[in-house]
């Protein structure tokens, strides 16, 4: 059997399961591009604003986050702070942060820890975030970094972290996460690779 196209669905149009499956490669690639070495960045400082009818994505680079590859905190945070402010189109973090939530929402912090500190999700930038949101006046109880397993958060920092910043952290495997239970959706069709 032949599908001339392996790596996408045939039961989904591809234009529609493309932008689904370059989503977290994109989100990654932004991650690791705004915190590359020095000698890779062009510009000091830089937002370029990508916008489509559903969606923007905002692109933030900072030669100067990093030293021998570890990111600089000043630098990361002012990175979030241009980041949201551009995002939102207001003038100060905090009012920018307090458009998208209000002090009374919890707010989750998904990071990717398994890989560690240094190629998962970076606890810098998730202390700039969870910093910002704590200064727009969020309670630091209603701030939780959470991931799947509990070893990995350890293992990349992150309860260290939370415990420095007196937010809440979690494992979903420790919270609630049912492994009896598991949700199940019939297909029409085949699997095929990718899928």
């Amino acid at each position: 059997w032949y599908h001339s196209h392996p790596d996408v669905s045939r039961n989904a149009p591809p234009d529609k399961v493309l932008p689904r499956v370059l989503v977290p490669t994109i989100l990654a690639l932004l991650l690791l591009a705004g915190l590359a070495p020095s000698s890779l960045a062009t510009d000091a400082f830089t937002t370029d604003r990508i916008t489509n009818s559903g969606s923007s994505v905002l692109i933030i680079e900072d030669g100067n986050a990093t030293e021998a590859f570890r990111p600089l905190a000043e630098n990361v945070q002012e990175m979030v702070r241009r980041g949201i402010t551009e995002l939102t189109g207001k003038s100060t973090s905090r009012e920018a942060w307090l458009s998208l939530v209000s002090t009374q929402d919890t707010v989750g912090l998904k990071v990717y820890s398994k890989p560690g500190p240094n190629s998962g999700t970076r606890p810098a930038v998730v202390s700039a975030v969870a910093q910002a949101l704590l200064a727009a006046g969020l309670p630091p109880r209603q701030i939780i970094i959470w991931d799947k397993e509990e070893p990995d958060l350890r293992e990349a920092g992150f309860f260290q972290l939370a415990e420095d910043l007196g937010v809440r952290i979690a494992a979903s495997t420790k919270s609630g996460w049912d492994e009896t239970n598991a949700y199940d959706t019939p297909l029409i069709g085949n699997l095929v690779f990718g899928d």
